[in-house]
């Protein structure tokens, strides 16, 4: 990971959040949000990994007992996460596995585990750990456990506990989670849903 690409992802939060919020981007604004302990959250593990990833010693594991220290956020060096992330809540979320673009982590919300071949502190994301697509919403208190897959456009229901692979665009609820779809009926040119006469 290049420097560049570290600035783009730390930058990229920061326009999400005035997304979400809808905030006018000014530099005094960004500031403003950057300074957020939700974004000092994300930008100690963003640290954490772009030193992992370039082999400097020491900081990853600093910046990520650092991160755990203030803000109650545990999101491990080796978790790979897409630009625009969006954590509004940082306390006591916990994230090991890989994430897309655009997604959205809440509350008590949790993501893991474990490592197929016993090595912890490898370079990037490993097999046994969650996958998830863009553009995913991890609601309150719910969990993403083992080596699973959520599709992109998937939302994850609060309290709910996902041990299976979800598909694109789905809804899932409970405990264990149930899957439903989030796309509409597709419609006729008349505009009324096509259904079996």
């Amino acid at each position: 990971m290049t420097f560049k690409r570290l600035m783009f992802l730390i930058k990229s939060d920061v326009v999400r959040f005035a997304e979400v919020h809808r905030e006018r981007l000014t530099m005094r604004k960004a500031i403003s949000i950057f300074l957020l302990p939700c974004l000092q959250a994300i930008f100690l593990y963003r640290l954490s990994h772009y030193c992992l990833v370039n082999k400097i010693i020491f900081f990853p594991r600093f910046f990520y007992t650092l991160n755990i220290m203030i803000y109650s956020t545990e999101i491990f060096p080796t978790t790979e996460i897409g630009p625009y992330f969006y954590m509004p809540h940082p306390v006591a979320v916990v994230i090991y596995g890989k994430m897309g673009e655009r997604c959205t982590v809440y509350a008590q919300a949790g993501l893991g585990g474990r490592n197929m071949d016993g090595d912890d502190y490898a370079s990037g994301w490993q097999p046994g750990f969650p996958c998830v697509g863009d553009n995913v919403t991890i609601s309150a208190r719910s969990f993403i456990i083992g080596a699973v897959t959520v599709g992109s456009g998937s939302f994850i229901g609060v309290g709910s506990i996902v041990t299976k692979d979800i598909p694109e665009n789905s809804l899932a609820l409970g405990v264990p989670a149930r899957v439903r779809s989030l796309k509409k009926p597709s419609e006729d040119a008349s505009g009324e849903s096509n259904k079996d006469a």
